[in-house]
């Protein structure tokens, strides 16, 4: 049976023995095992503190690429959803084609190729430029009466009194109480000798194409040098066109639904 032996005898036995050995002569021999002891500590404390400073940056590290896979997952999740494209299609071009999906409807498959071919247009009229806002629109005895806007088909679509609308600002008053039209005045020239512009517009596509006529009390066409039609500057407007998949589809205002 084995006997335990405390450190205090222990520590006197080896004293005992250095002491017959006079190996302790001059010495501090416990301070000497204390500071060897402390030196092996010191040693596998080290080795110890190196492992755990590798394990914690391999959890850290652990922890970082669990983090990306979980942003991954979400990310191939967004992408298996149909609705992450089929409800947002992309323009190549926005400020060209805008492209959207009508109440929400989401189409099994979008692939089809789009090209702008025209714009649509305003159609406008310009009548001669007068040097003052106020002066007369007719020359002194002229026998012209009305002023007569009529559709593309030659239907009328309104009738001015000139002898009423007798001025620029009265005859752009008088056209902007006509539904569908818009008249304004552009102030050209130099600021010692202006030139007053009436445009009149009345909306995109050919359909909103029209002309301007002047007439006397009889209904008949009369020429007037201060109010001319023949010098009037008339644009027609014009339908936007675009192609889809080679075919050509067209819109008075540039708004196409229901193609695809």
């Amino acid at each position: 049976m084995a006997a335990a032996v405390s450190s205090t005898s222990f520590s006197s036995s080896g004293q005992n023995i250095l002491t017959a050995l006079n190996a302790s002569n001059g010495m501090d021999m416990t301070a000497l095992a204390t500071n060897l002891a402390a030196a092996e500590k010191a040693t596998q404390q080290n080795i110890l503190d190196t492992k755990k400073t590798k394990l914690t940056a391999q959890v850290s590290s652990i922890g970082k690429i669990m983090t990306t896979v979980d942003s991954f997952a979400l990310g191939l999740s967004a992408l298996g959803d149909p609705n992450t494209f089929q409800r947002t299609p992309q323009s190549s071009d926005p400020s060209k084609v805008a492209v959207e999906f009508l109440n929400n409807s989401v189409p099994p498959n979008f692939s089809n190729s789009i090209a702008v071919t025209t714009l649509a247009t305003e159609s406008s009229l310009r009548f001669s430029p007068k040097a003052s806002l106020n002066s007369s629109l007719l020359s002194a005895g002229s026998s012209a009466k009305n002023l007569v806007l009529k559709d593309n088909s030659g239907q009328a679509l309104a009738t001015i009194d000139l002898t009423i609308a007798n001025s620029l600002t009265k005859l752009r008053d008088a056209l902007n109480n006509v539904s569908g039209f818009n008249a304004s005045i552009i102030q050209g020239g130099t600021s010692t000798s202006p030139q007053y512009y009436l445009t009149v517009k009345r909306g995109t596509g050919s359909a909103n194409q029209f002309s301007a006529s002047v007439i006397d009390s009889g209904g008949a066409s009369v020429t007037d040098p201060s109010f001319d039609p023949a010098s009037f500057i008339t644009t027609q407007g014009t339908d936007a066109v675009i192609t889809v998949d080679g075919i050509s589809v067209q819109s008075a205002d540039g708004v196409f639904k229901n193609v695809i």
